[in-house]
């Protein structure tokens, strides 16, 4: 976002936001035990997603050559002729009218929901063929004030995804202005509840304790939110053969994911990015931007994708197709699994995971040091110490 919108850490931060350590501020448990903990390079980001928008949006109209609309996209307009034919706008309905937007190109950000796809066919262009995994996950999320004196420890923020034998999760995380969110994610249709019983009883049945610990100490600022709006859905633009010049698709209204990786904003904001480099050397001429744009953020969804989904096939419930995985696949599965349990001892490889976990550095996962020290893991018998769920690790020296 900084790369797109110079100042925008800046501003945030001003705001309130925070930037911190992930490793040595937080807690992580995972099914082998706690992630290690200690200094490192993986930063978190602490800042509501209202003023996350809030700075970009404030930013973005600063610009000259930016004008802002408000109403409701009602349609696609298409224009030309035969092998001319393209998108060349939308129809747009505000409190006092419709009328027809000219555009040279139309992005679609509209996400999960987007009716681009049905529009499309309704003017004769192929209905891109989707994708969809659904692990049936469910959320509660509301703010809370978390005094120091509610933390057991020199943590402060908590975190436990669901495991298979174990549906419910939970992550305690700050955010700006002094709050922190307490999410509850229950799997396989293990649905939290939006009430304050049920909210507490989900909480007591996550892994750890010290989700209720802290709670019971703070203060709720928000009631409780729920969502259910979690499934896996590709919507496959790069494989349509002749895809309509004049429009392309970003975010979730291509791919969206189960929240759980926290990946939906970082893919938005890379195929931004995408987008304006390509743009940079298109030479104005727009027809064949749409094919070499879906094909190369194609490309760039396939780690995002596969690390969501791969996490909720674990689960017998979840739907969808099971992929049949190559020799090669097989083998990255086995590696990240590896690590995934050497992270709970070996701070490097906690910190070279969140890293790529959350898309800045996937290829260091792969690196000859990872690759050896599996290895050296594996050979020794993989084995671990005994964990207390109730007791978060020591900081690293």
């Amino acid at each position: 976002m900084e790369e797109l919108l110079p100042g925008f850490v800046e501003r945030t931060l001003d705001c309130g936001a925070e930037l911190f350590d992930v490793l040595a501020l937080g807690a992580s448990l995972t099914p082998h035990g706690w992630r290690a903990r200690g200094k490192s390079r993986a930063e978190g980001f602490g800042i509501r997603r209202s003023l996350l928008e809030e700075v970009m949006r404030t930013r973005v109209l600063a610009h000259d050559n930016v004008t802002f609309v408000q109403g409701q996209a009602m349609d696609l307009v298409d224009v030309g002729e035969g092998a001319e034919r393209r998108i060349g706008g939308a129809m747009v309905r505000d409190a006092e009218r419709t009328y027809r937007l000219d555009a040279d190109l139309v992005v679609d950000a509209a996400g999960r929901g987007s009716p681009a796809p049905r529009w499309l066919e309704k003017l004769g262009f192929p209905y891109p063929e989707d994708d969809v995994v659904n692990g049936f996950v469910g959320y509660a999320s509301r703010w809370l004030k978390v005094p120091e004196r509610a933390w057991p420890g020199d943590f402060r923020f908590v975190s436990q995804m669901p495991w298979p034998g174990q549906t419910k999760g939970a992550t305690l995380y700050p955010q700006d202005n002094g709050l922190h969110i307490l999410t509850l994610y229950g799997q396989s249709k293990d649905f939290p509840a939006g009430d304050e019983a049920g909210w507490v009883a989900f909480m007591r049945g996550c892994a750890t304790p010290l989700f209720y610990e802290v709670w019971s100490r703070s203060e709720p600022v928000t009631e409780i939110r729920t969502s259910r709006s979690t499934a896996n859905r590709w919507r496959h633009y790069s494989r349509v053969p002749e895809p309509p010049a004049g429009f392309l698709a970003v975010g979730d209204a291509v791919a969206s994911f189960n929240p759980i990786f926290g990946q939906g904003v970082t893919c938005a904001v890379l195929a931004g990015r995408l987008l304006r480099t390509m743009l940079q050397d298109t030479d104005d001429n727009l027809c064949d931007l749409p094919r070499r744009f879906n094909t190369r953020l194609a490309e760039m969804l396939v780690e995002p994708w596969q690390t969501a989904v791969g996490f909720d096939l674990n689960f017998p419930a979840t739907t969808g197709t099971r992929p049949v995985l190559t020799e090669e696949e097989t083998r990255q599965r086995e590696h990240k699994s590896l690590l995934a349990r050497l992270s709970t001892i070996d701070l490097e490889v906690a910190e070279t995971m969140h890293i790529a976990e959350q898309m800045f550095e996937p290829e260091a996962l792969s690196t000859p040091d990872m690759t050896q020290r599996v290895k050296a893991f594996a050979a020794a018998g993989c084995h671990l110490p005994a964990w207390d769920p109730a007791r978060p690790p020591a900081l690293v020296a």
